[in-house]
């Protein structure tokens, strides 16, 4: 304070005698010109007064402009619309608006409260008779999800279930929801123990079998009572093969992928759907017991075997993005659609939308949410009965080439007729200790496709064979004999040469330096 107090003195010490000075000098001159001051003051307070003018008017317009935007509202759909127009189509707007109210309110009163989905499409329940309404004593049940099909063979006749394309399962209205194979790569199902996952994994082989497909499964649990190949036991005939240990399911995974080559480079020529089916697909990715060339073969698979007539359903109980780690982005790529059973939010969440977590949680046995190119659809799907797995078996037979039900022995109880789910014996063979001279003797089992091979060409007697000619004399898909025959000729079995004859690149015939009781010892034991 002291220093300003003094500051303020020196200013007024140096401007006071100036300002003197000024005054003394400039007081003669004002008074010579004292018309032409007077006029630049009156021009001065002429032009102060048309800027305030200005800015008032300014002011004005500001106000008029907001006053204008704020009668501009916006509508539901967000149109712009302005709020005198409003009144106006009120007349017409609030009756449309009522009638979807109503709408909307009947087709909630018309449904399960329990449901935790709307299909796009929705179909009314007629209304009961009035006397019944009078005679109820208490509010109605809710709806429940329509009974599935009788059996496998009236969904075929109806046209639910056909070669491009699978029944899933009925929605809340009783309508048949399908699932478009040229849509379709590689399916996740998932579901908590007892939900029902293998019954559909069976339900969509079943369907597969039905149409003359053939079956690739891996089964970890194979021989267990409840396990997948138990349940594909009653129609082995379409079975190709089945692999238990991780080293044959890659194997197998691999010889699904040469398929799917060979039909890539032969368009046209096979068009037999092959299912691959892997169980417990999860706990193998994350044991790591899927190599590496195996996982790539799969996203191949995934991407375009619906092109080729090659589908997968994967099958685990949990899927999880957090415990598959930077691996996640290829499950991602394998994974193009799922079926899920009773499921945890973990699970739930990245096999569907998000919203759709907490309805998995509450699935009942048998049901399930589809999820394929559109919005989640509650389903329920059928199950597989015995009079389905006769159907299918009597369109699929047993005969060589094809996985047969294990040979009963002493020990075990006699194997179950062919229309049972009896466990089906794996591709790859153990050879048994020499039995006892007492002991009776065991029919052998069932010659693979390898030893079917061998016999024709023995059986030709060095006739030379293309694939087709071989495919076409042993009832199996082509590219199943690509594979096997490529397979015989790398081990040295039997020899192969270049052709042009029928469309073919290569031909077949016995190596003559290996006897036909060596080559099939060979293809018995590989």
């Amino acid at each position: 304070m002291k220093w300003t107090l003094i500051a303020a003195a020196l200013v007024a010490a140096v401007l006071i005698p100036i300002a003197y000075v000024l005054a003394r000098a400039l007081t003669p001159l004002a008074s010579a010109h004292a018309a032409l001051l007077g006029a630049l003051a009156l021009a001065l307070g002429l032009l102060a007064a048309l800027g305030g003018l200005r800015i008032l008017f300014a002011h004005g317009r500001l106000a008029a402009a907001r006053a204008r935007q704020a009668e501009i509202v916006s509508m539901q759909n967000g149109h712009p619309i302005h709020i005198a127009d409003v009144t106006l189509l009120a007349a017409q707007l609030l009756p449309r608006t009522l009638d979807r109210h109503y709408d909307v309110e009947q087709v909630r009163a018309a449904t399960s409260p329990a449901l935790t989905h709307y299909h796009n499409e929705v179909h009314a329940a007629p209304a009961p008779p009035l006397d019944q309404l009078l005679s109820i004593s208490g509010p109605p049940a809710p709806p429940q999800l329509a009974a599935p099909p009788t059996d496998l063979a009236g969904a075929i006749a109806r046209g639910d279930s056909a070669p491009d394309r699978w029944l899933i399962g009925r929605d809340a209205a009783g309508q048949p929801q399908q699932a478009r194979l040229h849509h379709t790569g590689m399916i996740a199902i998932s579901g908590v123990p007892g939900t029902g996952k293998t019954s559909t994994a069976a339900w969509l082989a079943a369907q597969t079998a039905a149409h003359g497909g053939a079956l690739f499964v891996a089964d970890p649990h194979h021989g267990d009572a409840e396990s997948l190949s138990a349940r594909l036991g009653g129609f082995a005939g379409a079975v190709e093969r089945v692999a238990v240990e991780p080293d044959a399911i890659n194997a197998m995974i691999l010889q699904v992928a040469k398929i799917y080559d060979w039909r890539s480079a032969h368009p046209g020529v096979a068009t037999t759907p092959i299912l691959l089916l892997i169980d417990e697909f999860m706990q193998l990715m994350l044991r790591r017991q899927i190599s590496d060339e195996a996982e790539r073969a799969l996203a191949v698979l995934s991407g375009g075997g619906r092109k080729k007539a090659i589908f997968g359903a994967l099958i685990s109980q949990n899927w999880s993005a957090a415990a598959m780690g930077q691996r996640v982005t290829v499950l991602r790529q394998i994974v193009t659609g799922s079926l899920v059973h009773q499921s945890d939010e973990a699970t739930a969440k990245f096999l569907l939308p998000p919203s759709y977590a907490s309805a998995a949680a509450t699935l009942a046995p048998g049901e399930a949410l589809w999820f394929g190119s559109g919005a989640p659809i509650q389903v329920r799907v059928p199950l597989l009965s015995d009079a389905d797995v006769a159907y299918v078996a009597a369109r699929q037979p047993a005969r060589p080439g094809r996985l047969a039900a294990a040979p009963p022995t002493p020990a075990t109880p006699p194997t179950p007729p062919a229309s049972s789910s009896g466990p089906i014996a794996p591709t790859a063979r153990v050879a048994a200790a020499p039995a006892p001279a007492e002991r009776p003797t065991v029919a052998l089992p069932p010659p693979t496709v390898k030893d079917q091979i061998l016999m024709l060409l023995e059986a030709r007697g060095g006739q030379w064979l293309t694939h087709a000619e071989m495919a076409a004399a042993l009832a199996i898909d082509v590219g199943v004999i690509q594979v096997e025959a490529k397979e015989l000729y790398d081990a040295g079995v039997i020899e192969r040469r270049a052709t042009r004859r029928a469309g073919q690149r290569v031909e077949y015939t016995t190596n003559q330096s290996t006897s036909a009781t060596g080559a099939l010892r060979y293809a018995q034991t590989a």
